[in-house]
């Protein structure tokens, strides 16, 4: 089912918004009421054929008329109640404009067993406006639950029934010996682990309210949660983002080395760190190092010397933590809203093996994070992000809930029950 692209607006003003309960179940089962109009129609005419001979065997083949209606209403019925409602459904969701229109449907196609997927233009409103009338217009076509994905272009929503993937509890924020972060919830429902072993760096992306904060702080929490860990956090936004989660084995220095002594300081005890590392060979948790809006440790012109030399010895000491972290138990984590060579050296971007793209602007973001350019991080919501090792690549959505900072495990002991994806 398509409808021309050439306008934007449908008008609801030729469909009234107040169904009634017999309105709403023809409009969502037409094929199904077809059919069972037409069975009874064949009963009577079954009995009634003795009384009139001229229809007898008439009823066999409306039987059958019924019966092919009754199988195809399982897959052509949900299209059509989606296709039919989209005008009141969206505008009781609040996608509805002055001029008195809601976005333009284009296409309706199955998803699967009971699902369905609807094509609409994005119209005017923001990707935080179509995932917030998510739940209306599941409840309003008579689903659990719809998926948006939105683009400058098209916005792509489907409607599926059953738990909620992110409603699945799991036992292990935190895999100890793989030391595997669980991230979110991939495109099949399944729980989407981070696998850092091996790796020294990892690169996350992601224009301001894509989600890069919130994945970042998960993963500073799942590593905190392992007491041998020490994690590192280097706030270049300066916005006290990471304040909130200081303890024991979080360190969280706000600002760039411009600008802070305290930065610098805390960087040059991490190359030493490195050093009794790699000549004691004794590597007793990990050390995990998060640089947040990295472009502020990166000399570019127009800096003092005094600001180019502080510079200049930060990226030294990040190169070697990349370089040489992997065998030693760093990991770098380096983090940008516009991801392009200044922001990201070759050096540090290539030894990088780790890679999480959220929403990008631009082809050529996509393309330095993640080495091609398939065209999906415009076209990503809040929260989804591409995780790629290097081997494999997933879309996942992140989870937003927190882990509670007590209890932290160690020695093998079991992770604090009740941390929900």
């Amino acid at each position: 089912m398509k409808m021309s692209r050439a306008a934007n607006v449908v008008s609801i003003d030729t469909q009234a918004r107040d169904e009634t309960g017999l309105e709403r179940a023809l409009s969502t089962h037409r094929l199904l009421s077809m059919s069972l109009a037409l069975g009874a129609l064949a009963a009577f005419l079954s009995w009634a054929q003795e009384t009139i001979p001229e229809i007898a065997g008439l009823w066999k083949w409306i039987a059958a008329v019924a019966g092919v209606l009754f199988l195809l209403s399982w897959a052509i019925d949900p299209l059509l109640a989606v296709w039919s409602r989209w005008t009141v459904v969206a505008a009781d969701a609040g996608l509805r404009r002055s001029r008195g229109g809601v976005p333009a449907r284009w296409t309706v196609v199955p998803a699967g067993l009971r699902a369905v997927k609807l094509i609409v233009s994005p119209d005017t409103f923001s990707a935080q406006e179509w995932e917030d009338a998510a739940p209306a217009l599941a409840q309003g076509f008579g689903y659990d639950r719809a998926k948006i994905s939105h683009s400058r272009r098209r916005v792509v929503l489907t409607f599926t029934n059953g738990a909620a993937p992110t409603d699945k509890p799991y036992t292990a924020p935190l895999d100890l010996q793989k030391q595997a972060v669980h991230m979110g919830i991939d495109e099949n429902g399944k729980a989407y682990y981070l696998d850092t072993a091996g790796h020294s760096g990892l690169i996350v992306a992601g224009i301001p309210g894509s989600g890069k904060t919130v994945a970042l702080r998960r993963l500073v929490q799942s590593f905190a949660l392992d007491s041998a860990n020490e994690v590192i956090v280097f706030d270049g936004k300066g916005t006290q983002d990471f304040n909130d989660l200081t303890r024991e084995n979080i360190k969280v220095f706000s600002g760039i080395p411009d600008t802070s002594s305290a930065i610098v300081e805390e960087l040059e005890q991490l190359s030493r760190q490195l050093q009794e590392r790699a000549a004691n060979g004794d590597n007793p948790g990990r050390v995990v190092v998060v640089v947040d809006e990295c472009q502020g440790y990166i000399p570019v012109k127009g800096l003092t010397s005094e600001e180019k030399e502080r510079r200049e010895k930060a990226v030294k000491v990040l190169k070697d933590l990349v370089a040489r972290g992997r065998s030693l138990g760093f990991l770098t984590v380096l983090a940008t809203q516009k991801p392009d060579a200044t922001t990201l050296p070759t050096v540090l971007r290539d030894n990088c093996g780790l890679r999480a793209c959220g929403r990008l602007r631009t082809s050529e973001g996509e393309k330095m994070v993640l080495g091609e350019s398939p065209g999906i991080a415009q076209a990503l919501t809040v929260g989804q992000m591409i995780f790629d090792d290097s081997s494999t690549r997933a879309l996942v959505k992140v989870a937003r809930q927190p882990y509670p900072l007590v209890g932290r495990v160690g020695g093998g002991s079991p992770i604090p029950a009740g941390c929900g994806a």
